[in-house]
């Protein structure tokens, strides 16, 4: 670093030198200065006039009317071109550091330590304040990377000037929120492939030839579950099973404005196990059909009595021809 400093000085001199003598392209053709400017230029001999400029590589040009740059490198090469910072040494504490400081001495860092230095290398602000980009840590060559903050402040990400998530001190992490009350919470849809699965505690498949999509395994002396509640009055909760044609078995909960609840199969079909009257305000449990279907009892496999959809009634018959 010393040589660095050094060589930076001495060429620093040597170009001063060069503006009282008024170097120009037709004494040198590699380096240029302005006496009157007090600009250099390498390889161009109009170096950028951009205010405070100092040296121009290679002949730039200024990106930004808001930025005054003391230093610019252009390059034109088809091939992997910038500038190059480098410490040799394999000291413990070797390492480079590009620094960008402010006025109070904050600062924007970019650091590599040496292949024996296992302090944390870091892209973002000191440490001591309250963000950083990410670090590499725990030394030597092979390094973890890491997106975070230091301080009690929460890690964003976003997307199109939108926040998309976020992470806050505590851990919990909000996507579509900003203020997640639980360690993951979802304001929207979530999506999983078919071949998903979502596990809570340490739950297996009952059996090989099963392949649930979601299972819970709990160890509790507290009732446990899965509890559905729609706040909404006039609102409902289904819990839905079904197939590939659309046929599904349902347990369904009206609301305390509506009427009528059902546990069975679509009223489109013939039958149904049992529901809850729409017309009963009192909520009598009723069980039964809803198209011209015949209700069935029965016990160890086997139909016992018969509720035809006349009313007719049979016990050990499939065709009773009265009421009882």
């Amino acid at each position: 670093m010393k040589k660095s400093i050094l060589f930076f000085v001495s060429f620093m001199v040597f170009s001063m030198m060069a503006y009282s003598q008024g170097w120009n392209a037709a004494t040198t053709g590699i380096l240029y200065a302005d006496p009157t400017s007090l600009k250099v230029g390498i390889g161009t001999s109009s170096p950028l006039s951009s205010t405070g400029m100092l040296l121009d590589i290679g002949g730039s040009t200024q990106v930004n009317g808001n930025i005054y740059p003391k230093l610019a490198i252009t390059a034109t090469d088809n091939s992997i071109q910038g500038m190059q910072l480098q410490n040799k040494s394999t000291g413990t504490s070797a390492e480079m550091r590009f620094i960008a400081a402010a006025d109070d001495n904050s600062y924007m860092a970019f650091a590599q330590p040496s292949s024996t230095n296992t302090a944390t290398t870091l892209f973002g602000v000191p440490k001591n304040s309250g963000s950083f980009i990410f670090n590499y840590a725990n030394g030597g060559t092979a390094r973890n990377l890491y997106l975070g903050t230091y301080n009690s402040t929460s890690l964003n990400f976003g997307t199109n000037s939108l926040l998309r998530m976020t992470i806050l001190s505590d851990g919990y992490v909000g996507i579509g929120t900003t203020s997640p009350g639980e360690m993951l919470e979802i304001a929207g849809n979530l999506k999983l492939p078919a071949t998903g699965v979502i596990k809570v505690g340490n739950w297996t498949n009952l059996s090989s030839s099963f392949n649930m999509a979601l299972g819970f395994l709990v160890n509790d002396a507290l009732i446990s579950g899965m509890d559905f509640k729609n706040s909404n009055s006039a609102g409902q909760v289904r819990l839905m099973a079904r197939n590939n044609q659309d046929d599904y078995l349902v347990m369904n909960t009206y609301g305390s404005g509506a009427s009528g609840s059902i546990f069975g199969l679509n009223r489109s079909d013939a039958h149904a196990i049992f529901g809850q009257a729409a017309t009963d305000t009192d909520k009598k449990l009723a069980i039964g059909t809803f198209n011209a279907g015949d209700l069935i009892l029965g016990t160890y496999d086997t139909e016992r009595m018969r509720i035809l959809s006349t009313g007719n009634v049979g016990i050990g018959t499939t065709s009773p021809s009265e009421m009882s």
